[in-house]
């Protein structure tokens, strides 16, 4: 069945009439609607499965927990070691200051003015920066050396504990996030 749809063109005003196939409306609608209806009767058929196998996965999200940057002593990368208190029954204090302490340690090494790093702007900028083609700045060495402490401290401590520490670096250097799964349920 073909109709004509009366339509304003609202540039000029004028009746535009457009040409319509209700027929294919109606079964690409008609698809549609089926297609939505057995996906939704998959859903329903995967969640009672998931039940019958006894829910494995835990529902409940896991927590974060965010240690924001300290700027007491200026911008340089500094972060909080005040301990939250959403970590108390899964981490020691000692372990969580310590692990802060250590970070803040090798990013103060990284922001570290000496000889050395004078040296490699100068010499950067008198090749047009081509330099950074030949060698590793400072700054890059020092983020590989936390990337590494932070995946032994992950791998070492804190994934056993259930606890994910995310580099500071996928932030944008503004928090650390400490990420906390749930235990999961213990099935009788």
């Amino acid at each position: 069945m073909r109709g004509k749809a009366p339509h304003k063109n609202p540039e000029k005003g004028n009746v535009v009439r457009i040409n319509v196939n209700t027929d294919s409306m109606t079964k690409a609608v008609t698809d549609n609607l089926t297609t939505t209806k057995t996906d939704n009767l998959t859903d329903t058929v995967t969640d009672k499965k998931n039940k019958k196998e006894g829910d494995k996965a835990t529902n409940t999200p896991p927590l974060k927990v965010f240690v924001q940057r300290d700027y007491t002593h200026g911008t340089e990368c500094k972060f909080d070691t005040t301990y939250p208190t959403k970590l108390e029954e899964v981490v020691p204090r000692e372990t969580f200051t310590d692990t802060i302490n250590k970070i803040n340690e090798l990013f103060s090494r990284a922001e570290e003015l000496n000889c050395s790093t004078y040296t490699e702007g100068c010499l950067s900028c008198m090749t047009g920066y081509l330099l950074y083609l030949c060698i590793e700045t400072n700054y890059a060495k020092e983020m590989k050396q936390i990337s590494m402490f932070i995946q032994r401290q992950n791998d070492e401590i804190y994934h056993p504990r259930g606890v994910h520490i995310v580099e500071p670096m996928l932030r944008g250097l503004r928090c650390i996030e400490f990420v906390v799964y749930p235990k999961p349920s213990k099935q009788i």
